[in-house]
C-alpha cells in the first residue's frame, strides 16, 4: 500500500465522489480511479461501490479508511521528530490569492484553515451564509472579515 492509495481512498470516503477527491488531491479523476484500483488489487477485496451517483466505502474499505488515518497521524509524528533539526524549522505558511466567484467562496473553507474574502456592499448576500459563517469583525477602511466553519447555529 502507498501513501498516495490511502490518500485517495480517504478523500473518496470523505466527499463521495472520485471527481470531488480527485479536485481536493489536484489531480485527475483517472488517478484516483487508478490509484484504488490498485489498492483494491493490493488488499484483495472490494474497497469501494456505487451508490447512485456518489462512490461509498464497503465495511473493508471504511475499516482501510480509518486505518489510513492512523498512518497520517504517524507520518505527521515522524515529520515533527526531524523538523527540529531541519535548517528552516517553524511553522509552515501557505498563502495564495485568488478572485474567487462568491457563490464558490463557501466551498473553499472545506479545503483551507482559512478564508478571507470581501463583497461589494451592492452584491448579493453570501451564499449559505446562515450555515457558514460564524463570526464578523469590522476591519479598517471600512471592510469586514469573516471567519468561515462548518457551524450550524445562532452567533453569540
Amino acid at each position: 500500500m502507498e501513501i498516495g492509495q490511502l490518500r485517495a481512498l480517504r478523500e473518496v470516503q470523505a466527499r463521495g465522489s472520485i471527481a470531488a477527491a480527485a479536485a481536493a488531491l489536484h489531480v485527475t479523476a483517472s488517478s484516483v480511479s487508478q490509484q484504488l484500483a490498485a489498492l483494491q488489487r493490493k488488499t484483495g477485496t472490494a474497497l469501494t461501490y456505487k451508490e447512485g451517483r456518489r462512490t461509498a466505502l464497503t465495511p473493508a474499505g471504511l475499516a482501510l479508511c480509518r486505518a489510513a488515518a492512523d498512518v497520517e497521524v504517524a507520518l505527521a509524528r515522524a515529520d515533527t521528530a526531524v523538523e527540529r533539526f531541519s535548517a528552516d524549522a517553524g511553522p509552515r505558511l501557505a498563502l495564495s490569492d485568488g478572485d474567487v466567484a462568491q457563490q464558490d467562496f463557501a466551498a473553499l473553507a472545506a479545503d483551507h484553515d482559512l478564508v478571507i474574502a470581501h463583497r461589494l456592499a451592492n452584491s448579493p448576500a453570501w451564499p449559505g451564509a446562515g450555515a457558514w459563517f460564524r463570526r464578523t469583525c469590522a476591519v479598517s477602511n471600512g471592510f469586514r472579515c469573516t471567519a468561515a466553519s462548518r457551524w450550524k447555529g445562532p452567533s453569540r
